[in-house]
């Protein structure tokens, strides 16, 4: 029978319980000491309870118990993969992720788990959960505006960061197939580099993420471009230099994600990387003359000149109707998103689909 002094002690509901609520494990944490490891004991009812000491005369009641603590341990385990059943694919990895680290793949323990621990991973569920519903924000704006992709997408960057982590070594690839068929890779790709040009230009700060996204970006892409951007991210943290940085990943942008040239000029069924206008590593393809217009003396402009001519172009690009192709495959491989009336609207009507491959979409 378990006894525990409800003065010193949080512990979980007592009761015939198979899976103990997280909410319940989290509430226990955030009413006990912050490095004491969480426990578990049986509740005399033939389930367990989950507890941790408050604090207070700790050498009087809080004596170590290592079968105590692997008990809970493992009880969070059982709580937190029951809790992630049918949630998003990020929010399952941000629990697995969590695991790995105190549970073997065979199901022994390895570490013990701190009360401050659960509230750390609360956190980071939450922040996993409200990252999909959040991200449903932008398909609402796009269907309003499809011009407006990167005020809609700028602040939810860091959420579409994590999935195409997630996602690149799974099936962020390129490869044809109904997964990928109909889905404006360039526009999207283009657009998220560029939310983080436009959120420094604005003022914001560079987040890991942000590194994260733009390096995820360029991974299926020439090697030698990853490095520039590391070579690029690391004078940043020696020197402290916005302008150069924001100069720096302008040009990177331009280079990797703006093609100045008709799509119908590309020989794709030849091309060594490019099998598809649509290829996740296709650039823009800016056939619209006022697009091309927008990066006149790029190369001469300061850093916000750079940002400025990058974003006129691109919101030119969405506003304008997609390139017509006839007479070959290339215009079948282009797909049916590109039979649009923009760009923008080419854009709209994949972004759900690409939250699905990237595994955002809940």
């Amino acid at each position: 029978m378990v006894n525990l002094n409800t003065n010193r002690i949080a512990h979980t509901p007592t009761g015939n319980q198979n899976v103990a609520s997280l909410d319940d494990i989290v509430n226990v944490a955030s009413q006990s000491k912050a490095d004491s490891q969480i426990r578990a004991k049986s509740d005399g009812l033939g389930g367990v309870v989950v507890y941790g000491h408050k604090g207070g005369f700790r050498s009087l009641f809080n004596k170590s118990n290592p079968h105590r603590q692997d008990a809970g341990t493992l009880e969070v385990k059982k709580s937190l993969e029951h809790y992630v059943q049918g949630k998003n694919p990020q929010t399952q990895e941000v629990a697995r992720q969590f695991l790995s680290r105190f549970v073997s793949k065979g199901g022994d323990v390895t570490a013990n788990i701190t009360n401050q621990d659960i509230l750390t991973l609360k956190q980071k569920l939450d922040e996993a959960e409200n990252a999909t519903v959040g991200l449903g924000v932008i398909n609402q704006a796009l269907k309003r505006d499809p011009s407006n992709f990167l005020l809609a997408v700028t602040p939810r960057l860091s959420s579409i960061a994590d999935g195409i982590e997630l996602a690149n070594m799974r099936h962020y690839r390129p490869q044809s197939g109904d997964k990928f068929d109909n889905i404006a890779f360039p526009e999207i790709n283009a657009g998220l580099a560029l939310g983080v040009l436009k959120k420094l230009g604005d003022g914001g700060d560079l987040l890991p993420s942000d590194r994260k996204l733009l390096m995820d970006l360029h991974r299926n892409d020439s090697q030698a471009r990853g490095n520039n951007l590391n070579q690029l991210f690391n004078r940043y943290d020696e020197s402290g230099n916005r302008e150069a940085l924001i100069g720096g990943l302008a040009d990177a942008i331009k280079n990797r994600f703006f093609a100045e040239q008709s799509c119908g000029s590309v020989d794709f069924d030849n091309h060594p990387e490019l099998p598809r206008q649509n290829d996740i590593r296709a650039p823009v393809y800016l056939h619209d003359e006022a697009a091309r217009n927008h990066l006149a003396g790029f190369s001469g402009a300061n850093a916000n000149e750079k940002l400025d001519k990058l974003v006129n172009a691109y919101e030119r690009h969405l506003e304008a109707p997609p390139e017509r192709l006839h007479g070959n495959n290339i215009g079948q491989q282009m797909g049916v998103v590109r039979h649009a009336p923009t760009n923008g609207q080419a854009l709209a009507l994949s972004f759900d689909k690409f939250l699905d491959v990237v595994g955002l979409k809940g």
